[in-house]
């Protein structure tokens, strides 16, 4: 597998990388040897225990040419693609190079690649994504057309790859992300979880919920008899607000374990994110998983390609109905259920499949 990093940072593609490695492993001996490509970035020693990963000296194809060469007896690559995790304004030109070479220079070799992202877009001028997504888009393109199976979390993503490879690609796997801290097997039922609600993930997208948001966030947490909401991440103590009967705490970044125990004892999650692109949100996966209430800034609008429903699989804030704990525990009980069909244990499955038969 080639990835950009791998944790102890949280970046939702190398963890996401680590867990399904070490499920490959676990369930079907298939091993793997990682290729870490930031240099700026060293692989810490509780990851080398069970993956022994390479880490890449400098972001160039002569050097991961080189190590790729060295393991001639691995044929088969799985690489996880995010442009901005290989190059700093998301046009990663070495790695297509190298990926070409390697293709060409002996019969047999496969390439698998996980399209986490494919291109970033912008009308702005002054914003270098403007500048840069036609070459972002060129290599995506030319990724698509190089592999042999395509995995992406999301249906517009997966026709842009059979867009691209022109169905060079035999067939686009399509499976929503998984949580990347963790899949408890035993969760108290909401009534007897503490009165919390947590905020999680990405820090702007968090930071727009104390501002933009605050009004529905009371709104939700006294409806939901919260005390305390827990917020998760980095960058946000300067920004939250006070809430009226509810303490605000900021974690900051916490460890994968203990971010599971908060979510483990909480009652619901809020995401500031759009929901019709739920199946793409680690953060609703990870609320999913340790089946929390999920609570949305968005409704769903435009198609509704994970087959989750408002009301069903998730609450808004945008929803003019109040919400008590039994319909709670209701959504929570449909999220997670939901969420089990594409866990951990049946991407592995999934992907070992795809790999013993290639």
């Amino acid at each position: 597998m080639i990835v950009p990093r791998l944790p102890p940072i949280v970046d939702g593609v190398g963890d996401y990388a680590d867990l399904l490695a070490r499920s490959l492993q676990t369930n079907f001996g298939i091993s793997t040897q990682f290729i870490a490509c930031d240099p700026q970035k060293p692989v810490e020693a509780n990851t080398k225990e069970l993956l022994s990963p390479i880490q890449l000296p400098e972001r160039t194809s002569p050097a991961l040419l080189s190590i790729l060469e060295q393991h001639h007896e691995l044929d088969t690559i799985l690489l996880h693609y995010v442009g901005y995790g290989y190059a700093q304004r998301g046009c990663p030109f070495w790695l297509l190079d190298t990926l070409q070479k390697w293709r060409s220079s002996k019969k047999n070799r496969r390439l698998v690649i996980i399209f986490h992202e494919l291109y970033a877009t912008s009308n702005l001028p002054w914003s270098s994504q403007f500048w840069t997504s036609p070459l972002q888009q060129k290599i995506a393109k030319d990724l698509a057309q190089l592999c042999d199976r395509a995995i992406t979390s999301n249906q517009i993503f997966a026709d842009r790859i059979k867009k691209f490879s022109s169905d060079h690609v035999d067939q686009t796997s399509i499976w929503p992300v998984i949580s990347n801290i963790g899949e408890p097997n035993i969760l108290l039922p909401l009534e007897q979880r503490r009165p919390w609600l947590v905020t999680f993930g990405n820090a702007s997208l968090r930071q727009l919920i104390y501002t933009d948001c605050l009004d529905q966030l009371t709104d939700i947490c006294h409806q939901l008899g919260i005390q305390e909401i827990y917020d998760i991440g980095a960058n946000s103590k300067n920004v939250i607000k006070n809430i009226p009967q509810v303490k605000v705490n900021s974690m900051g970044i916490l460890p994968s374990s203990e971010i599971s125990e908060i979510l483990s004892s909480a009652k619901a999650g809020f995401i500031n994110y759009p929901a019709q692109y739920a199946g793409k949100s680690g953060v609703f996966a990870a609320y999913c998983a340790h089946q929390l209430l999920s609570v949305f800034n968005t409704e769903n609008v435009g198609n509704n390609q994970y087959e989750i429903e408002l009301g069903k699989h998730y609450w808004s804030i945008q929803n003019k109905k109040t919400i008590d704990t039994i319909l709670a525990q209701t959504i929570a009980n449909n999220a997670h259920q939901w969420y089990k069909k594409h866990d951990l244990s049946a991407l592995t499955s999934s992907i070992a499949y795809l790999l013993q038969n290639l």
